[in-house]
């Protein structure tokens, strides 16, 4: 009767067992099923790889342009790419545009040396949105602000003093021989006008 007994048990144990081993299998495969299904979406979601100027990076010419660059083509809706200076003023010129798996943000003139700040929003291609900030430096060389040397001239000759006081006598030299020219010619005139008086008396 024992042995009946154990005989009778052996096949409930047997099914008892295939069916733990059939529901262990069940919650396995649906925990497995759960895990891909939240992996993948997760997997899907664009990632920013790289950008121009670097992040951290330190420029010496002024970039005309910021160019975020993506694992996949982003959406083209929904683009905010904003630039400040250091002093947090925006240098955004335009809208930025998608270039392949790039966002690319004109930049106005960049003028003054210290930290650039871009901060973005865009869309997934899985229409996650995605945002993020990163930081460049720019050491631009400096420009001087003083005025060019005057070119240099021919010098002119200076007068010196005796040169200046030699002058009035240089022409004081032709007055004084014209005075004695006068002087005696008057003689000449008088003389004449003498023997012209003296001969009319002798006449008489």
């Amino acid at each position: 009767m024992h042995s009946a007994l154990l005989n009778h048990r052996g096949p409930r144990r047997r099914a008892a067992s295939g069916r733990r081993v059939g529901l262990l299998t069940a919650v396995s495969a649906i925990s497995l099923a759960g895990a891909v299904v939240i992996a993948v979406p997760a997997a899907a979601h664009d990632r920013l790889t790289g950008s121009t100027p670097a992040a951290g990076s330190t420029v010496t010419a002024p970039p005309d342009e910021v160019r975020l660059t993506f694992t996949d083509q982003v959406e083209p809706i929904g683009l905010t790419v904003l630039i400040t200076d250091p002093g947090g003023a925006s240098l955004t010129r335009g809208k930025p545009v998608v270039e392949g798996t790039s966002v690319v943000q004109q930049v106005l003139p960049i003028t003054v040396s210290g930290s650039y700040s871009v901060v973005y929003r865009v869309v997934s291609s899985d229409g996650h949105p995605i945002s993020g900030k990163l930081r460049f430096s720019a050491t631009l060389p400096v420009v001087s602000s003083g005025q060019p040397a005057p070119s240099a001239s021919v010098a002119e000759p200076v007068s010196t003093p005796s040169a200046l006081a030699a002058q009035p006598a240089a022409a004081a030299t032709p007055a004084t021989g014209s005075a004695w020219v006068a002087v005696g010619a008057g003689l000449l005139a008088a003389l004449a006008i003498a023997g012209v008086v003296a001969a009319r008396r002798r006449s008489v």
